[in-house]
């Protein structure tokens, strides 16, 4: 039997080791799905993932040859990736089309769920008061091996996470304390009394406008400007990468006079750097990272409210965030 890992970030990347230390998975059993830009030790077997949404790889087909063959094909796919053996499976969430079909797989013998994120520590009452119903069509055109959209589907056997608070509401949680590789990260990459801002994706996953997002990072800039900040590090979100708007906030900053801007490489963790580097301020809008960067005792702040200036709709969509981030950021 193997044990396949989804991995899609530095979370679940780090998440999947201390997994693999803690069960005490053989390396030569561990198989590791890489989504995005994630990446992991190269010790690790791992597969660049084939079906990355967005774009939605599996639309509703009127023609269900089309459909079926597709399923054919990421059948086929695991097939090869398993070398056609049993697996165990250890996700991120089950939301996603592509991991229902990996659970629904005739090889798979069971799944757990891995911390990913801000959504592990949304409140079972909560998650459960959303409405995950899926098309009829997607339903029939995969063999209704795609159920619906909750990203924490009944069947689970175990939880990991790194912090008691997550996954509130639900049972068989497994604590981690895994290795963030801080002293390697702070030899090579040293960020003392920096500040680090965070990009999100929240534009490309349609939480809002593309306009509104440019509307509350021009009044950052601004912020920045007024606190006369020489050098600020920056890092764009993997879904960002190779899009319009990678192109477009790379130019934003360029030709920005007052501050030098310098990025950081996709292969460092951000939460690698926080962890080890001492008295740095971070600047997110929603992302995780700023939970995790005060967890490990740096200073937050979020820009948030500045977008929320600009889409009427965003202070909602603040409300339903998990506590944790709202105790863990200076909003601005």
């Amino acid at each position: 039997m193997k044990h396949v890992f989804f991995v899609h970030s530095t979370i679940t990347s780090i998440i999947a080791e201390a997994i693999i230390e803690h069960e005490n998975i053989l390396i030569k059993d561990v198989i590791i799905i890489l989504d995005r830009e994630a990446v992991i030790d190269n010790k690790f077997l791992s597969f660049k993932w084939q079906f990355t949404s967005p774009p939605d790889q599996f639309p509703a087909h009127f023609n269900i040859t089309k459909s079926f063959k597709k399923l054919w094909l990421f059948d086929r796919y695991i097939k090869e990736i398993t070398y056609n053996d049993s697996f165990y499976l250890y996700v991120p969430q089950t939301g996603i089309k592509s991991i229902q079909l990996l659970i629904s797989n005739s090889k798979c013998l069971g799944y757990s769920i891995m911390e990913e994120g801000l959504g592990s520590y949304k409140h079972k009452n909560i998650i459960d008061s959303k409405n995950y119903k899926i098309g009829f069509y997607v339903r029939i055109a995969y063999l209704f091996r795609i159920k619906n959209k909750n990203p924490m589907m009944d069947g689970y056997k175990k939880l990991y996470a790194i912090s008691s608070k997550a996954f509130p509401g639900y049972n068989n949680l497994i604590v981690l304390n895994p290795n963030f590789q801080y002293n390697s990260i702070k030899l090579k990459y040293k960020y003392d009394n920096s500040i680090i801002w965070i990009f999100d994706a929240i534009s490309i996953y349609n939480i809002t406008k593309i306009q509104f997002h440019i509307g509350g990072i021009l009044k950052l800039l601004k912020y920045f400007e007024e606190k006369r900040y020489n050098k600020i590090y920056f890092k764009l979100h993997p879904a960002q990468l190779g899009r319009n708007e990678d192109e477009y906030f790379r130019k934003m900053l360029s030709v920005d006079n007052k501050i030098l801007f310098e990025e950081i490489p996709y292969s460092v963790p951000i939460e690698s750097i926080a962890k080890s580097n001492n008295n740095i301020k971070f600047f997110v809008n929603i992302s995780s990272i700023g939970f995790y960067a005060n967890l490990f005792g740096n200073e937050v702040y979020s820009y948030a409210n500045y977008i929320a200036e600009f889409d009427s709709n965003y202070n909602e969509y603040l409300e339903s965030f998990p506590q944790v981030f709202r105790e863990s950021v200076i909003f601005l």
